[in-house]
């Protein structure tokens, strides 16, 4: 645990008296017995903090060196880039073709390949005319 984190947790349990006993007067929370007890309580919480923080390293770790979710995060990840290059997409016929627009948007839903739709919007972007780009987003369906 960083430095920063034990002095938040140190600082929390030095205000655990006032907290915990509110209506008690100064010598009532300077009383070594009730300090004892509640500093007891609020170490016992802090180790429980520092247990669970260990636990929960540990359990990253496990994940990011289980085989299953690396697959899983790397398809997230494909799925995601691919999301946003069908968005790239249309945003790209909308601007330079508007009224192939809804064309666009049917027919990138097919792409899941990355390349193919890199490819697709380079070659919207070069088309020199609408007529070949319909054609170019036909020929994804």
């Amino acid at each position: 645990m960083d430095e920063l984190m034990e002095t938040i947790i140190d600082e929390w349990i030095k205000g655990l008296i006032p907290i915990l006993l509110p209506g008690a007067t100064v010598l009532e929370k300077l009383d070594p017995v009730i300090d004892t007890e509640v500093l007891r309580a609020a170490r016992n919480v802090k180790h429980v903090y520092l247990v669970q923080e260990q636990q929960k390293n540990v359990f990253e770790q496990l994940l990011e060196q289980d085989e299953w979710v690396l697959k899983q995060k790397a398809l997230s990840e494909q799925e995601g880039f691919a999301k946003a290059l069908r968005k790239s997409l249309i945003t790209v016929v909308q601007t330079l073709y508007p009224s192939l627009v809804e064309l666009a948007e049917q027919n990138a839903i097919s792409i899941q390949e990355i390349d193919a739709l890199r490819l697709v919007i380079r070659q919207i972007l070069g088309a020199p005319d609408e007529a070949t780009a319909r054609f170019l987003l036909n020929s994804l369906s």
